[in-house]
């Protein structure tokens, strides 16, 4: 039987609503809806219209039902009757980023002022220059439309141009997506967590490869700010202190902490 990740919200009224989705074996989504054991209703979307791909468009999807409430509830499988499965997620039970390969999704879900959207990229640029983070270059190309970061032979880039590449914002609509790989960890997670924070009312959204949304707190437990090449808590922190992420670390017996400069 087909497996599905489950979601469900709880209305004002008290009733509840199943949402699951899976990828399917031919590149596109099935999903499935309805009252919690009931026969569930079912959509396909096809492959040419999963955009770019079907794991970009699962994250795309879980993430605006997330903003409208729904919350994963587990696993399940669905046979022949339409009737779900269920196995719920166990007490406790944090979902890992998934394999060495997975990929964190991000888009956009209204459009970002691009003229803004460009300003923060060259102000995110300086703020890391400013940090010196050992081993992390930073260029802006394009004329000035894209953040190029390099570090430890990777590349990551962003922007409005083509050497954005897969993570591109249009000039033209506002709109943008892309991804990152679970070996490019950390610096364009704060990046993006940076972006997020600079457009609220572009509403960033960030799903991993199970679709499961991904806040953008920074901690040194959360699993996409650690990096697989051992990059060190304390340069992690100092850039997201750059980026405005988290409050600078108090230090007892100076005049001026700098804490005014976040409000």
């Amino acid at each position: 039987m087909a497996r599905y990740a489950v979601y469900r919200v709880t209305r004002p009224d008290s009733t509840e609503h199943d949402w699951a989705i899976r990828q399917t074996d031919e590149g596109g989504l099935e999903i499935r809806e309805g009252k919690p054991g009931s026969k569930l209703r079912a959509t396909l979307v096809p492959a040419p219209l999963c955009t770019p791909d079907a794991k970009s468009e699962l994250a795309s999807r879980v993430i605006a039902k997330s903003q409208r409430g729904y919350v994963r509830i587990g696993s399940g499988e669905i046979g022949n009757s339409g009737i779900l499965q269920l196995e719920p997620l166990s007490d406790g039970e944090v979902p890992e980023p998934g394999l060495p390969d997975a990929a964190l999704y991000w888009e956009f879900r209204e459009p970002v002022d691009p003229g803004a959207f460009q300003e923060s990229l060259v102000w995110i640029h300086q703020q890391l220059t400013d940090a010196s983070l050992p081993g992390l270059t930073l260029e802006m190309t394009d004329a000035g439309q894209t953040l190029s970061l390099g570090w430890e032979g990777k590349q990551w880039s962003i922007g409005g141009g083509p050497f954005a590449g897969v993570n591109r914002v249009l000039q033209a609509t506002g709109r943008g997506s892309g991804h990152v790989s679970h070996t490019d960890l950390p610096w364009p997670v704060l990046v993006l967590f940076a972006l997020a924070r600079r457009h609220p009312d572009a509403k960033l959204g960030l799903a991993d490869d199970d679709g499961i949304p991904v806040e953008p707190i920074v901690n040194r437990s959360h699993p996409w700010l650690i990096s697989q090449t051992h990059t060190a808590w304390v340069e992690v922190r100092r850039a997201a202190e750059s980026l405005q992420l988290v409050m600078p670390l108090m230090k007892l017996g100076t005049e001026d902490t700098g804490f005014s400069a976040f409000f």
